[in-house]
């Protein structure tokens, strides 16, 4: 579990070595125009996710630079992603963003710079993304790097909220609490009586060779909670993924339901299913609370593992996406149908495994057909406000099943937003009745 203040710094230094292996530097210069309270325009970089895994241990001492190197990439299509959130903390000022990338080796890369909305608003928070697309494949070892830097100007606000800031971010760790994951159930326990919002995200599929696992999907809801009560919370983890020498060998499913990939008979390399995330009144991982259904609040479906592209030459799939009241793949999961409540198929040879969801995606031992989803929940009637989201699925207006198909993917846990890498959860107490 972990708190929702963070601070990292307003430069970001990306640096990459290896067998055709994408380097990255990023730079980021300040440039603000403030008149006499420059001291009071603070911006800086809050999150930085790197291929699934938050890099906070990478920040420099000084927290204006960040070192990392990416994972090889060679295959022609294979793609790097570095995902950032920007806070600005500032007082009295709006912030304005801007994000340039460039690179001198145009003919390796395809370069994708997706930066926050032009204006981040005082004590608010904008995410980006930086991708990383290899052209063709490299056959020989490369250092590919590319400079990015942003732009960051001072806007006076007209309305001067006069709230101490050091408050307000206190205020704020009081009132919202973040669970990561974990591979072990978090209790909440409500510090108020009032009404308490519940996000959840859950986990991807493991990748296979050449395919990436099925996203996790998201689903929000409120409900009114009493001072003491408490919730058990269960973050899903991601499936295993696997490299190009695996054989024979499982893949183990993400925690909270995630399914087996490769059944260990076969050289076939699948990932492991992602593992739901859920929030519930009664302990426990969700396929244990099968008949305890009315304890679950609230489910975000965990994605299906990719398919072997190397070994099953031919037959590449990536896995299903989870979440929403019916999952992504050739048999999704459900409100009320799939492999198992609360877990998904284990491979029964040569494939990927299901992911976990209220009801877990299914799989079976056929090449080219990829492992389903996991299904999400907000069916209990004590939630309101609530929806669902997942990647590319099949969307749903009624109120119990409420559901939009949404294409934006990041590791770092948005609203209405798939999840790459681990599950994730938030409370949020939103105030009295």
């Amino acid at each position: 579990m972990k708190n929702q203040k963070k601070i990292i710094a307003l430069s970001i230094i990306l640096m990459t070595v290896g067998f055709a292996a994408v380097s990255t530097t990023l730079f980021v210069n300040g440039n603000a125009n403030i008149g006499t309270k420059e001291e009071d325009f603070d911006v800086y970089f809050s999150d930085a996710h790197l291929e699934n895994k938050q890099v906070l241990e990478v920040i420099s001492q000084d927290k204006k630079a960040i070192h990392y190197e990416t994972r090889e990439l060679h295959l022609e299509g294979e793609y790097a992603v570095l995902d950032y959130e920007v806070t600005n903390a500032s007082h009295q000022y709006d912030a304005e963003v801007s994000v340039i990338c460039t690179s001198e080796e145009d003919e390796w890369i395809n370069l994708e710079v997706i930066a926050p909305d032009p204006i981040v608003k005082s004590r608010n928070k904008g995410t980006g993304e930086v991708i990383v697309t290899l052209k063709k494949t490299a056959l020989e070892e490369k250092r590919i790097p590319f400079v990015c830097t942003l732009g960051v100007h001072a806007i006076e606000k007209t309305e001067v909220d006069d709230r101490n800031l050091t408050d307000t971010i206190e205020h704020e760790i009081i009132d919202k609490e973040e669970f990561d994951y974990s591979g072990k159930e978090e209790i909440y326990v409500a510090r108020e009586d009032g009404i308490y919002q519940l996000e959840v995200w859950g986990a991807q599929g493991g990748s296979g060779v050449g395919t990436i696992g099925g996203y996790g999907g998201y689903s929000v809801g409120k409900i009114k909670l009493s001072k003491g009560q408490k919730l058990f919370i269960n973050v899903g983890g991601m499936g295993e993924s696997v490299s190009a020498t695996a054989g024979n060998l499982v893949q183990a499913g993400g925690y909270n339901g995630g399914g087996n990939g490769n059944n260990g008979t076969c050289t076939h390399a699948e990932g492991g299913g992602g593992g739901a995330t859920h929030i519930a009144f009664y302990s426990g991982i969700l396929s244990a609370l099968e008949e305890r259904k009315e304890e679950v609040l609230i489910v975000a479906g965990g994605g299906g593992g990719g398919h072997d592209h190397v070994r099953g030459a031919g037959y590449s799939s990536a896995g299903g996406s989870g979440g929403g009241f019916e999952s992504v793949g050739e048999i999704p999961a459900t409100q009320k149908t799939g492999y198992a409540f609360g877990q998904g198929n284990n491979s029964p040879g040569c494939s990927p495994g299901g992911g976990g969801g209220f009801y877990g995606g299914k799989t079976r031992q056929v090449n080219s057909v990829p492992a389903a989803g996991g299904s999400g929940y907000i069916g209990n009637s004590l939630l309101s406000g609530k929806s669902m989201a997942c990647y590319g699925c099949v969307t749903s207006d009624e109120e119990t099943t409420k559901t939009i198909s949404v294409t934006k993917v990041s590791a770092i846990a948005n609203e209405n937003c798939a999840k790459s890498g681990n599950g994730y959860a938030k409370i949020t107490y939103l105030g009295k009745e």
